[in-house]
This record gives structure tokens, C-alpha cells and sequence, in this order.
């Protein structure tokens, strides 16, 4: 166990990134964690020092392993969230993180939640530019190459183009409203649990999935097997991969949002 003077000692800068990348004047501190047992304060505190020098992977798996030492703990979901969101690329894992740690916060422990939800939010933004900026740099490839001397028949050059305006415009629509009301958190009852379980889950899926966290790496890797219409379909992909989780998470925000409002009324 610990105090909580030392549980935010005990962080840094780990929990303050997140803050700052959302450009508030003041750092959110997370509350503290008092049954946080010996084990998780050891790893959260290796992760922490290896996050001052900027180490975001090997903090990425202490706090993984801090998790695993107090699955029900608040305190390693923050650190796993703002290491994914520190490390750039994995918008759409640390948005799942962030929303898990708003689940598993202690009751009444929910005050400047809207910091954390407006970080969502530009990560949610975040991630629909990069799938219009994915589609705009596809387009501009297929410009390059005439029709008529599309080399590669298997790949369909109107569909792929079809495919990246459409991906576009998914990632642009529907983003969930936020609402303090409906993400109010805290209730210790079995829904949360089951919710935050549901937001890790959906985390390490998309850790683990290539095509939502080493865009570049994929795609200079299953680029260099073909030739350019290749490049331009493996964009298309890619594209429809990041739109399609990130309206996966739009609509598991929609879906918990209305259950709590049946638990949580105004």
C-alpha cells in the first residue's frame, strides 16, 4: 500500500503528459490508489522512470505488467493510456485505455473528468485526420498513374478510389457528444465491470493488430511486394482499417453512454 502523496509522487511526468498534450494550464493528477498493492507500485514507478526519458515502450510494459499485478486498479490503465498516447500512432488503443480508466475510477472520485474526455476527443480527431490524410495521400498516388496504363488488373483503380473517399467519411462522421452526465463513472457495480473488462479488451485488440499500430511499417513492408497500384491498394486498406476502429469505438461509447443513463438519470 501506499499514500496518496506518494501514489502522485510516484508518477511524474507519466500522468502529467497527457495533460499537457491537451494543452490545459494545470496537470491532471489522477486519484490516488491507497490498496494498490507493493508489486504494482514497484512496476508503476519503473515505468515511470524509464517514461521521464522518454522510453515509451519499455514504460509501455511495466505498466502492462502492473495492470496484470491490479487488474482493477485505475492507476496502470492511466499510465497504459498515456504511454500509448505519448508514443503516437496508437490514438485509437490509448482512447480505449482512457475510457476503461474512467470506468474503473474510485466512487466519487470523478471530478475534472472533462480533462481526460477532452483528450478523447482530440485523439478521436487525431485519428479521423489520419485517415483523411491516408485517402488524400492514395488519391494523389492513383493521379499519378494514368487509367489507361494501370498496370495491376487485379486491383480495381475506381473502387480504390471509391473505397478511400468512403473511408474518409466515416472517419469524419458521427463522433459521439460528450457528456459529464452520461460518463459519469465511479459505481462500483457489476455494469462497470463489465464495461471496463469490454474497454481493455478493445485495447489489446488494436495493440495488437499492425494495421492500426504500425501504419507505416506495414504498409512499407506489403508495398515493397508489388508495384504501385499495390502501394495505392495496401493505403486503401489501411485507411478502412483505422476508420472502421475508430467507429467501433464511437459506437461502444454510444452503446455504455445509454446504458449508464438508465443506471445514472439527470
Amino acid at each position: 500500500m501506499t499514500t496518496r502523496a506518494g501514489i502522485r509522487r510516484l508518477f511524474g511526468l507519466a500522468l502529467l503528459a497527457a495533460a499537457c498534450l491537451a494543452g490545459c494550464g494545470k496537470p491532471y493528477l489522477p486519484p490516488a490508489d491507497p490498496a494498490l498493492p507493493a508489486e504494482a507500485v514497484a512496476l508503476m514507478r519503473a515505468g515511470d522512470a524509464l517514461a521521464r526519458q522518454g522510453q515509451w515502450q519499455p514504460a509501455l510494459a511495466q505498466y502492462d505488467q502492473a495492470h496484470k499485478a491490479a487488474p482493477r486498479s485505475h492507476l496502470p490503465l492511466y499510465g497504459l493510456a498515456t504511454a500509448l498516447d505519448r508514443q503516437g500512432g496508437r490514438d485509437l488503443a490509448a482512447i480505449a485505455y482512457y475510457r476503461a480508466y474512467l470506468v474503473a475510477l474510485p466512487l466519487g472520485q470523478s471530478e475534472e473528468i472533462g480533462l481526460v474526455l477532452g483528450r478523447i476527443d482530440e485523439l478521436d480527431k487525431r485519428a479521423a485526420d489520419r485517415v483523411a490524410e491516408m485517402a488524400e495521400r492514395g488519391r494523389r498516388m492513383a493521379d499519378e498513374i494514368p487509367p489507361d496504363i494501370w498496370q495491376d488488373a487485379s486491383v480495381n483503380r475506381d473502387q480504390v478510389l471509391r473505397s478511400l473517399t468512403d473511408a474518409a467519411a466515416k472517419a469524419r462522421a458521427n463522433a459521439p457528444p460528450r457528456d459529464t452526465h452520461r460518463d459519469r463513472r465511479g459505481q462500483p457495480s457489476a455494469m462497470a465491470t463489465l464495461e471496463m473488462v469490454s474497454w481493455i479488451a478493445a485495447a489489446e485488440l488494436m495493440r495488437s493488430n499492425p494495421s492500426l499500430t504500425n501504419v507505416g511499417t506495414e504498409l512499407k513492408t506489403t508495398a515493397a511486394r508489388g508495384g504501385p497500384e499495390n502501394t495505392i491498394r495496401i493505403v486503401c486498406v489501411l485507411a478502412q482499417a483505422q476508420a472502421d476502429a475508430l467507429a467501433a469505438l464511437r459506437d461502444s461509447e454510444r452503446q455504455w453512454q445509454a446504458k449508464w443513463d438508465v443506471v445514472c438519470t439527470p
